[in-house]
């Protein structure tokens, strides 16, 4: 066994750090919208990292990649609008 020196380690202490950024910027003293759009950008983010490391998204076939890749873009973006323009 590797820990944190191999690459799934490694991109769990990432997605670690992300959950910490992402509940300090919860706490945080900025406006409400900006705060939720920025949590769902840190979503996005860690939404992508998890299909590609962990779900091995990248042994698929191109075009469920690009799907993939395409749906979690889409409803991040969705979600960012959707909050940003209520």
């Amino acid at each position: 066994m590797r820990g944190f020196a191999s690459p799934l380690g490694l991109v769990w202490v990432v997605l670690m750090a992300l959950t910490l950024f992402s509940l300090g910027f919860a706490e945080s003293t900025l406006g409400q919208k900006v705060t939720i759009m920025i949590i769902f950008a840190v979503a996005i983010a860690k939404a992508n990292l998890i299909l590609v490391y962990f779900m091995e998204v990248n042994h698929a076939a191109s075009h469920w990649r690009v799907l993939y890749h395409l749906w979690v873009g889409v409803t991040g973006c969705l979600l960012i609008l959707g909050h940003g323009l209520s």
